[in-house]
Order: C-alpha cells, then sequence, then structure tokens
C-alpha cells in the first residue's frame, strides 16, 4: 500500500492499519491517519512549512538581533508554538510542557533535553510528558525535524488544510507509550541493518526511513516503514539541506549550522550517528550539562523519567483534570 495523502481512499486505509496495529489507541487513529496522510502529501506539507519556516525566521531575528539572546532557535520554536495556541484560544492544543534547549537534561527536570545515540530509555518518557527534544542521534537525521514535523502539523490544524479531533499535544503524547500489535520492516537506528520489531504509533507517523537508504524498500505501508516524504525526519532533513526547501530560512539556517561544524556531506551511517554524538556530548560537557549519558547512549534513566515514574505522573495530572490516562 503506498500511502500518497492524496487519494481518496488513503484516509480510511491508513485508519485501517493503525487500528490493527493499534487498537488500544482506537481514540487517537483517525487523527494519526490524518497526520499521516498529511505528511505524505508533499505539496500540502509544504505549502504550510513555508508558513512557518517565514514565521520562524521573524521570530529568530527578533531574539538573536533585537534581545540579543542565546538559543534563539530554540526559542523561537517555543515562541510560535505558544503564540499558535493563544491565537486559537487553546483550539489547535500545542502549548507543550516545554521546549528543547541545548543541553542533554538536567538533573531534577525533564526540561531542556537533547537526545544522542540510541535514546530509547530516555525517548518515551520524554514525550509522553508532553516534552519537546532536540534530536542528536545523527546528522541525517536532523536535530529539529520533530520540531518542524510537529509544528507544522499544528499550523495545518490552525489554517484549516487539516481536521484534528484532539489537541496537537495530546497526539504528541500518545504516539509513544504503546507497540503494535504486528512487527514491522524497519532499520535498526544504530547499525542501519534492517530488523522486524513492534513499534509505537511516532515511528509509523514521523520517524520513517528512507526507501533510499543502504538497507530501505519500497514503500508498502502496512509492512514496512520506508517512505520518501516527510514521514521521515531524514527526507525533511535532505530537503532543507540540499532541495526544495534549502532556499528556506530554516533551510539556510541548517545549511549554516551543518557548515559550521563541517558536517555537510554526512549520510547515514553508524560511524558518523557516533561522531555527531560525541560532538553533542563534548558540547554539553563544556556546559556542565551532561548528566545522564552512558557510553554508547543515553543509558541511566533520570529516575523521574522511569516508565514508572511517568505513569505515575500521569496518573497524577490526570487526577487534577478529571480525566483517564491509558
Amino acid at each position: 500500500m503506498w500511502i500518497t495523502g492524496t487519494g481518496e481512499g488513503d484516509h480510511r486505509n491508513a485508519k485501517d492499519v493503525l487500528d490493527t496495529y493499534f487498537p488500544r489507541r482506537a481514540e487517537f487513529n483517525a487523527d494519526f491517519a490524518t497526520i499521516l496522510c498529511f505528511l505524505s502529501h508533499r505539496a500540502a506539507f509544504e505549502e504550510m512549512y513555508n508558513d512557518v519556516s517565514n514565521d520562524m525566521a521573524d521570530m529568530y531575528r527578533f531574539r538573536k538581533d533585537r534581545l540579543h539572546l542565546k538559543n534563539a532557535l530554540t526559542a523561537a520554536f517555543n515562541d510560535l508554538f505558544v503564540c499558535l495556541d493563544r491565537a486559537s484560544e487553546g483550539a489547535v492544543g500545542c502549548a507543550f510542557e516545554s521546549s528543547h534547549e541545548d543541553i542533554v537534561v538536567s538533573s531534577n527536570s525533564a526540561q531542556n533535553v537533547t537526545l544522542t545515540g540510541n535514546a530509547a530509555s530516555l525517548f518515551a518518557g520524554v514525550v509522553r510528558l508532553g516534552y519537546l527534544f532536540k534530536d542528536a542521534t545523527g546528522p541525517s537525521h536532523g536535530e529539529y525535524a520533530h520540531t518542524i514535523q510537529w509544528l507544522t502539523i499544528a499550523y495545518a490544524k490552525y489554517y484549516g488544510r487539516i481536521r484534528l479531533d484532539h489537541p496537537v499535544v495530546d497526539l504528541y503524547k500518545n504516539a509513544v507509550g504503546i507497540m503494535s500489535t504486528q512487527r514491522i520492516d524497519t532499520l535498526d537506528a544504530d547499525s542501519d541493518l534492517a530488523i522486524k520489531v513492534q513499534l509505537p504509533p511516532w515511528s509509523f507517523l514521523v520517524d520513517c526511513f528512507r526507501s533510499s537508504e543502504l538497507h530501505g524498500q519500497p514503500e508498502a505501508f502496512s509492512i514496512n516503514l520506508f517512505v520518501e516524504n516527510y514521514r521521515s525526519p531524514s527526507y525533511l532533513t535532505d530537503q532543507m539541506l540540499y532541495r526544495r526547501l534549502r532556499a528556506s530560512f530554516l533551510g539556510v539556517h541548517l545549511q549554516e549550522r551543518y557548515a559550521k561544524r563541517r558536517q555537510l556531506g554526512f549520510v547515514t551511517g553508524r560511524h558518523q550517528r557516533a561522531e555527531m554524538r560525541g560532538y553533542s556530548v563534548a558540547k554539553q560537557k563544556k556546559k556542565d550539562a551532561v548528566r545522564h549519558v552512558g557510553a554508547t547512549t543515553n543509558a541511566t534513566v533520570p529516575r523521574h523519567l522511569t516508565a514508572r515514574a511517568v505513569r505515575e505522573e500521569l496518573e497524577t495530572r490526570s487526577g487534577r483534570s478529571g480525566g483517564t490516562i491509558d
């Protein structure tokens, strides 16, 4: 099955597959299918992306040139989420708990997260609690790719390009915390070798691999997670560095960022992921920010991000709001 986001039956087919893989997320699967189709529709995504990029340019320059603040890009992303949520009077639902900053993780908070290496031990807790993050798992992935995906989704909802019945941040949180009922073909994030595993909705929606990867496969939605569209963070990063999105503000900024680090020309590869991680960790050590980093991964999970602690926190929040959790 090839999902382009343009076919009449795409949404129905996507939802049917998601219902099969994630019956315990039935409440969210219609919205997940909408997101999946939107990210698969290149032209629709690029239209909204260009609006995001233009607004990011204004927000970034104000913070950088007028206020002379550090971490201007990260803060600009956070500001744009907040502005969009307030402009919609909460209808978009994109007021995230915190934006990412250029540190790994503080000792007593899940705020300001940069994930490096194979960060599976931290990832689910960070997302389930509604925190944005920088993803430094590899140069071809793109540190801000997931933030751009979710901000563009929020824009599409705000401007009526897509209909989502749930707040964007709730969809973000519920894209993790549960695994598919069946295994699906994908790649191992560290070795780039083909594997068949159970995965969360997040992987289906915003974390696919490219069909053009060394061990990639032709897209077959119900069978594998390989695409050539914006469901893949690597595809988005490639478009920003070299192709249709390279002239945008975010594209130019990313090119300059990579050129500064001498990482232009990097492609997916295990040794290059290690280089990227080494660069990121060294940068954090200069700030005395590294708290929970293992030899090859963020292996030591902060107590507040363990599965038990996350569940307790969600139960506490649910009790305050009168809602329920999975």
